[in-house]
């Protein structure tokens, strides 16, 4: 990107604070300067001030390919790897009983085509905002939806909702995960479960340092209270590559309605 850039400052994701800790620029790895604060109330790491909506926008959809995924555009044999290690752990767990599939984030669609190969009949969906991945997405076949999580918005027909949403290593990307994650919320029903990954903060040598294209640095503490905010129980969680963090959640009820039902249920006896 060029070097004329403006820079915003956005509030924690967590307790909604504008004020910050500390803050200190570096270069990152894609050579573009990023600077990195952490909220003195609850310790989450974040880039702030940064790129507008706008930049980050048009990082995803032109340059991001180029700098993270420079075979986007090959006919390269599927890369099930991770797919198989999300699988596992889904199904390993007892959730097996889904017939639509979410991929937030679906990349070159390796996730869908991996179930879809295990679970003939599953409807696939993918959100993926690079526009060649997009392309190869639609053409194996799966439905792909307008979702933008960083504009706050969504364009899906009726009150769909989906069996299963995984959203693998995408939070941390997301201008504000708060929001992010409430919308995910309204896309599912009673008896669905979301799969979230994010890299360990707790591991930053292992995931390769702060750099632009990472907004959030999330520990355990960072998400569970995020999760907690939102309203979302955690059924299953693990840590086991040391470098990621990973959840897989259904819905509740955020901390406030159920500290306000205690509250209701003490007045009315």
């Amino acid at each position: 990107m060029n070097n004329t850039k403006k820079y915003y400052f956005v509030a924690c994701p967590i307790c909604g604070c504008k004020r910050y800790g500390w803050d200190i620029s570096i270069k990152d790895k894609f050579e573009e300067e990023i600077k990195i604060t952490v909220c003195p109330n609850d310790g989450i790491i974040y880039l702030n001030p940064r790129w507008s909506k706008t930049q980050y926008i048009k990082f995803y959809k032109s340059i991001y390919d180029n700098l993270k995924r420079p075979d986007v555009q090959e006919n390269n044999k599927p890369i099930f790897k991770n797919a198989k290690r999300v699988m596992k752990r889904i199904l390993n767990n007892g959730f097996n009983q889904f017939n639509s599939v979410l991929d937030i984030g679906a990349g070159r669609g390796w996730m869908l085509e991996y179930i879809k190969m295990n679970k003939p009949g599953v409807e696939t969906f993918a959100s993926e905002s690079s526009t060649d991945c997009k392309i190869q997405i639609e053409n194996n076949g799966h439905n792909i939806i307008d979702l933008d999580l960083d504009l706050g918005s969504h364009k899906i027909n009726g009150n769909k909702k989906f069996d299963l949403i995984i959203m693998r290593h995408v939070l941390e990307h997301l201008y504000q995960p708060n929001i992010a994650l409430s919308i995910i919320k309204d896309l599912m029903h009673d008896n669905s479960v979301l799969y979230i990954a994010v890299p360990n903060v707790n591991r930053i040598k292992r995931i390769k340092g702060f750099h632009c294209a990472h907004l959030y640095y999330f520990s355990d503490i960072n998400m569970r209270t995020l999760f907690n905010n939102i309203g979302f129980e955690v059924l299953v969680s693990g840590d086991e590559l040391k470098s990621e963090l990973w959840y897989i959640l259904k819905k509740s009820d955020s901390i406030y309605k159920r500290q306000l039902d205690k509250i209701w249920r003490y007045i009315n006896g």
